[in-house]
């Protein structure tokens, strides 16, 4: 899948249709595309990297607390990346998916408690500032 970027951008573009217009996807299925498209984080390609976080800022809701977990290693190695784009999508989407994760488990979430944990995360409170 990526040797095409541009044919895995579009079909993102299309499972985000799908997902916005609000139809209705089972569990599994959202699981199954969450962890297809979470194997795309092997391209280099800003564009289809662009995608890869934005389809997972705006899954995140919707996919079971615990799967969401799994993508914090590519997103955390993303985040002290040299790559500005990288570090700045990774950073949205990993505060997206606490956020997502703590409503979904029914805790209390004010961001004065998260930026701290966010800030502390592999150690890159003088990148975000």
């Amino acid at each position: 899948m990526t040797e095409s970027p541009r044919k895995c951008s579009q079909l993102i573009t299309k499972l985000l249709h799908i997902v916005t217009q609000g139809d209705a996807m089972s569990s599994s299925e959202v699981t199954e595309v969450f962890f297809g498209v979470t194997k795309l984080f092997q391209s280099s390609d800003a564009s289809l990297r662009r995608m890869i976080y934005f389809f997972i800022k705006e899954v995140a809701e919707t996919c079971n607390p615990d799967d969401i977990i799994i993508v914090t290693s590519s997103l955390t190695k993303d985040m002290n990346s040299k790559e500005d784009l990288f570090r700045a999508n990774s950073i949205r989407v990993l505060a997206k998916m606490c956020v997502s994760y703590s409503i979904n488990k029914g805790y209390q979430v004010e961001l004065g408690l998260m930026l701290p944990c966010l800030v502390q995360l592999k150690g890159t409170s003088n990148r975000l500032l």
